[in-house]
């Protein structure tokens, strides 16, 4: 079995309108783009800013491409300015104003589709939900693959071959006791892999680099969450880390 890796810890859900927010991206040198969710500014008509999310495509020039090489001392200094991936940038996909976030923007592994969570703000309907959807990498066909009734998301990974896409229910819902699931991209296929007892805490999970494992954080045991592994049916699930502190976000390293 692959070693779990530290990796890079997933960022925190972004806030609603009015917050903070920071941009982030998922690399992919084979296609020269990464993927960011950014804020857009809205001038409304009483003068105040509101913050709206957008997932755009960005050339990663500067973080897929390779160094340039240094020009020889002899070669005169350039008056060119500098070239920057803003100039680049293009949206594929946004809501309309005040309805909502849109989060956590991952590639499939052949880069044709990106799974992301919307979440609804109380502008629109249904008014605080959140559901995981699947668009193509242009922006194409973006369509909602779990009901709004379940709060589905947190942090939706794809399977290395791209098959299935994991996630869990009932976000931060304390209405419902959390489960994970798998689907296929097309919402066919749905899949309960656990039934934990209520008042389980269940965060993001994510697929081994082999597909045949995948890591879990949940809890509490003990008062706070740990790292768990299991097979891709659910079983033959294990503690693998016991610590006083949160630990959530799981990832493996390296893919």
């Amino acid at each position: 079995m692959p070693v779990l890796g530290a990796g890079v810890a997933k960022p925190a859900q972004f806030g609603s309108a009015g917050t903070s927010f920071e941009d982030w991206a998922l690399c992919v040198p084979a296609a020269k783009f990464h993927v960011t969710v950014s804020p857009v500014e809205i001038e409304t008509s009483g003068g105040r800013n509101a913050v709206e999310l957008s997932v755009a495509i960005v050339a990663s020039a500067a973080c897929c491409a390779a160094p340039a090489t240094p020009a020889p001392a002899t070669t005169p200094p350039t008056t060119s300015p500098p070239v920057t991936t803003r100039s680049a940038r293009h949206v594929i996909y946004q809501g309309a104003p005040f309805s909502g976030d849109l989060g956590y923007p991952v590639f499939s592994p052949d880069g044709k589709q990106l799974v992301f969570e919307r979440t609804v703000s109380g502008f629109s309907k249904p008014a605080g939900k959140q559901a995981v959807f699947v668009m193509g990498a242009d922006g194409s066909n973006p369509r909602r693959i779990t009901p709004w009734a379940e709060n589905d998301g947190d942090n939706p990974d794809w399977s290395p071959d791209g098959k299935w896409i994991i996630f869990h229910s009932h976000v931060d819902d304390p209405s419902h006791q959390s489960q994970i699931y798998l689907i296929h991209p097309d919402g066919t296929g749905r899949k309960q892999l656990t039934h934990f007892k209520d008042s389980t805490h269940v965060a993001s999970s994510t697929f081994s680099p082999d597909g045949k494992w995948i890591a879990i954080s949940k809890g509490p045991e003990g008062g706070n969450i740990d790292v768990y592994v299991m097979r891709l049916d659910g079983t033959n699930m294990r503690r693998v880390t016991h610590s006083k502190l949160w630990e959530s976000a799981p990832d493996w390293g390296p893919r």
